[in-house]
């Protein structure tokens, strides 16, 4: 009985330590302030499926994105792929945005598929950077989705070749490093913000602010897109980094360092969100050491059921 008493206070005392620091300790601001545009366009995924509603989408992304612009934005983050067009090799769709991006000043992210010219037959899903009138580089999905965007052990399997056509054959991303444009992106795509490990390398390597795109239509209905959401807030408290999520169909959502939603947009809902941000350039303990604590607390607690 003392010993439980004693680790409820223990855990009493550094919650109230911490709602304490986060109430009485002012949060430095570095750099100028940004306005990202987070753009929602609220399109299904049976939308995305039909070849008619090509141009529709197209011309709604373009729209939005010009919206923005006018509204001030100096970043405009679209969602995970949304226009069902690969950016690497359709002229026009590049095109297009390269243009704006050089006439108005703007750094836009934007997901699509990346293609290797000498190797045809891999793909990639990626998130790219549009700054300066140049597509500056993009970022590969490193944590795919199984059965969703690959199959697991397809050369073992008798029936993996049938899947890989119905599911996906995308490659895995292997690079950790920040999007380089007007700030350093730490981009995360779809689910892979559940791991902790991805944003902190990137902020190791420079990210001032996190970003994530994501496709969450395949769970309307369902607590998942919420649940997304919230793991992603995690990610912002953890490395002490503003983040600037753009969802197709929501939820999309401005967060700030602390975990707070200051803004966001429902499901099945268009819209933009205008995110003012500073660039954070601080490490927190979690960036600097890692998973250290919970690999000690998980040896403490080995050692004490072993004693048991």
């Amino acid at each position: 009985m003392a010993h439980r008493d004693a680790v409820t206070i223990l855990c009493f005392v550094w919650w109230a330590t911490g709602v304490v620091a986060e109430k009485l300790i002012a949060r430095q601001r570095v750099g100028p302030t940004y306005i990202a545009a987070l753009l929602q366009p609220n399109i299904s995924q049976e939308m995305r499926w039909d070849a008619k509603s090509l141009t529709e989408i197209f011309q709604r992304m373009m729209t939005m994105t010009d919206t923005a612009i006018h509204a001030g934005a100096s970043i405009v983050i679209w969602p995970e792929s949304t226009v069902p067009l690969s950016y690497s090799t359709t002229d026009f769709f590049r095109n297009g945005i390269e243009s704006i991006s050089h006439h108005s000043a703007v750094d836009i992210i934007l997901g699509s598929v990346a293609e290797d010219p000498e190797e045809p037959n891999k793909i990639w899903n990626a998130a790219f950077l549009v700054s300066g009138g140049k597509t500056i580089g993009h970022y590969d999905k490193i944590r795919l989705v199984p059965f969703g965007e690959y199959v697991p052990l397809r050369k073992m399997l008798f029936f993996a070749h049938k899947l890989v056509h119905e599911v996906g054959n995308f490659e895995f991303g292997t690079k950790e490093t920040p999007l380089v444009g007007l700030l350093h992106y730490g981009p995360a795509i779809c689910y892979e913000i559940v791991f902790p490990q991805i944003p902190r390398t990137q902020v190791v390597h420079g990210a001032d602010v996190l970003v994530t795109i994501t496709n969450d239509a395949w769970y309307d209905g369902t607590a998942a897109p919420r649940q997304h959401l919230n793991q992603a807030r995690l990610r912002a408290i953890e490395t002490d980094r503003f983040l600037l999520r753009a969802g197709t169909t929501g939820i999309s959502a401005f967060v700030d360092p602390t975990g707070r939603i200051v803004e966001e947009i429902p499901m099945n809902r268009q819209g933009i969100i205008y995110a003012r941000f500073q660039p954070r350039h601080t490490p927190t303990l979690y960036v600097r050491l890692g998973d250290w604590f919970a690999w000690m607390a998980c040896f403490v607690i080995a050692i004490g059921c072993i004693k048991r």
